[in-house]
């Protein structure tokens, strides 16, 4: 993944992950990505769930290329699976690329 800024959204409380520490410059947690002062031309995002997916969202309809990277192979595998497989048409529709795995 290349970008200027990569959000880390996994969940409400972020994850520490020591080798990536949040810098809140160039990794930013979800407050952090709301206060990005122009829109960034690229932009990671670590974790879709509901939060990630809305940043992302958000971020896409703005301008910017989203990147939504997912640990898990499987998308919001929480939710049935025809509302996960509608809802993933329609992040991508909106512009997202989304990585699972």
């Amino acid at each position: 993944l290349i970008a200027k800024h990569v959000i880390l959204a996994s969940g409400s409380v972020p994850v520490d992950l020591t080798p990536t520490p949040i810098d809140q410059e160039t990794i930013v947690d979800s407050t952090g990505a709301l206060e990005f002062q122009e829109v960034p031309s690229h932009l990671g995002i670590v974790g879709a769930g509901i939060i990630g997916l809305e940043l992302g969202s958000v971020w896409a309809r703005l301008g910017a290329e989203v990147t939504i990277l997912e640990a898990l192979d499987e998308f919001l595998p929480d939710v049935d699976r025809q509302i996960a497989k509608e809802a993933k048409k329609l992040f991508i529709k909106q512009g997202l690329d989304i990585k699972l795995g």
